[in-house]
């Protein structure tokens, strides 16, 4: 047992090497043909941008913390210190970002139900005004999960509805699945269940995720991301099919990517995606043949570039009560481009049975 044991993680540690090298051949390849696509395209439509880089990083994001609630500090795992959004009062409601924004992605939902709950938003580690531990290994998905557990129980509450968006909901059902005694409900907003996308996942759906192995890249990225004043992100933030952001927000999203550390920490959620973790995958914590038995909601955009709409197909084969809806006309960013057919959606989920 202990020979085939030890087989076994050769194997792996064989595996996740090749597939890291695969990645980082794939992400080469990408890196040559996207950055300098990408300064030609800066050259030729936007050539004031050369000389824009370092504005951004004089931006307070105090300017948009007033308006949505009280602002705290809370312990994550391993005594890292997550800034967090609360208001009102009531069963608590937990909300999860993703990649590349902060809390203030959830500015309509916080609002909205602030008058029937608890709302609280955090900056997860390493975005915002959160800790940036500055090793990859900070960022491993059982630490994720362990910031998520540590952040309900500091806040006083024995279970949460959970609302994620896009890494956050990754984290979200892994959370689901490691704790489900702390999760009422599950609301996942444009990321399906792993074992979903397993089931769907095809070349055409796959090859969709290729930033993935841009991220693995040192040093890259980074400058990728934080060239020309952000305008990457600033795109990212601008991303919208219904409801057209401010200036305001646009700047909000920039000045977080522009925290010292922030961009290497955001990144780092995908370095370790192939780090050979040994602690099973999200898909892998649920037993074969045993369903989901925590109530979920999935609510993702029909025009996400990301997480195509296929990928949700199948959903209550591994879920024992899951409502799927995909939105007309909606983007990968579902919470601010329909806020409130999502708040709709989140509140009849909440009241039903």
């Amino acid at each position: 047992r202990r020979v085939h044991g030890g087989t076994r993680s050769v194997f792996s540690m064989i595996l996740t090497y090749v597939k890291q090298t695969l990645a980082l051949c794939v992400g080469a390849i990408a890196a040559a043909i996207v950055v300098p696509a990408y300064v030609v395209f800066i050259a030729l439509k936007k050539p004031s941008y050369f000389f824009a880089r370092g504005k951004t990083c004089v931006t307070s994001l105090t300017d948009v913390n007033s308006d949505f609630g009280s602002h705290s500090f809370i312990k994550g795992s391993n005594g890292v210190k997550l800034h967090l959004v609360t208001a009102g009062s009531g069963p608590l409601i937990l909300f999860l970002h993703g990649f590349p924004e902060f809390w203030y992605s959830w500015r309509n939902q916080l609002k909205h139900f602030a008058n029937s709950h608890t709302v609280a938003a955090i900056d997860m580690r390493g975005y915002g005004t959160s800790d940036k531990p500055v090793h990859k290994s900070d960022y491993q998905m059982q630490v994720l999960v362990q910031d998520v557990k540590n952040v309900i129980e500091n806040l006083g509450f024995s279970k949460c509805i959970l609302v994620a968006h896009d890494w956050g909901a990754l984290i979200g059902w892994r959370v689901v699945c490691t704790y489900p005694s702390l999760i009422e409900k599950y609301v996942s907003l444009s990321i399906p269940h792993p074992l979903v996308v397993r089931a769907n996942l095809s070349w055409s759906t796959a090859r969709k995720f290729w930033y993935m192995a841009f991220f693995q890249l040192p040093f890259v990225p980074e400058w990728f991301l934080s060239a020309f004043d952000y305008n990457i992100i600033r795109r990212m933030g601008a991303i919208s099919k219904n409801v057209r952001p401010s200036p305001r927000d646009i700047e909000a999203y920039a000045a977080a990517a522009a925290q010292p550390g922030a961009l290497t920490a955001m990144l780092n959620y995908y370095r370790n995606r192939l780090s050979g973790s040994h602690v099973p995958r999200a898909a892998e914590s649920v037993p074969k043949g045993c369903k989901l038995k925590v109530p979920c909601l999935v609510l993702s955009g029909a025009d996400d570039t990301v997480c195509s709409p296929e990928l949700h197909t199948g959903a209550s084969r591994f879920i024992e009560s899951v409502q799927v809806h995909i939105l007309p006309k909606c983007s990968h960013w579902v919470q601010t481009d329909q806020p409130e057919e999502v708040n709709r959606l989140i509140a009849d989920f909440i009241k039903s049975n």
